[in-house]
């Protein structure tokens, strides 16, 4: 039990650490660094918290791989969803329909 806490310690440390890594990169131009700078920060925080407080580390094969499933799933969506946000510039631009009522064609 005394290692787990000094684990525990450690671990906190590492993350409150981190955490100050994260607010001062956030305060730095990066340019297009910034969000690979804040994604590279996350994960590793999510690597620590899994393998320390999670118990990854000493879990069974077939949990580690479901919980790997769920880390791949999460990459996939976010791949979906950045995909779609970088292409959003390649549509055309739109004229929007006025809200003026139609004018009546002769005829009718």
């Amino acid at each position: 039990m005394h290692s787990h806490r000094a684990a525990y310690f450690t671990t906190f440390a590492a993350l409150m650490v981190l955490l100050g890594v994260t607010v001062w990169a956030a305060h730095i131009h990066l340019g297009e660094w910034a969000a690979a700078v804040a994604l590279l920060i996350a994960a590793v925080k999510t690597v620590l918290i899994g393998v320390i407080f999670m118990h990854l580390g000493s879990e069974s094969a077939l949990i580690r791989l479901f919980a790997t499933a769920g880390f791949l799933w999460l990459a996939i969506m976010l791949a979906i969803t950045l995909s779609d946000y970088e292409t959003r510039s390649l549509t055309p631009d739109v004229v929007p329909v006025s809200s003026a009522p139609a004018e009546p064609t002769p005829g009718h």
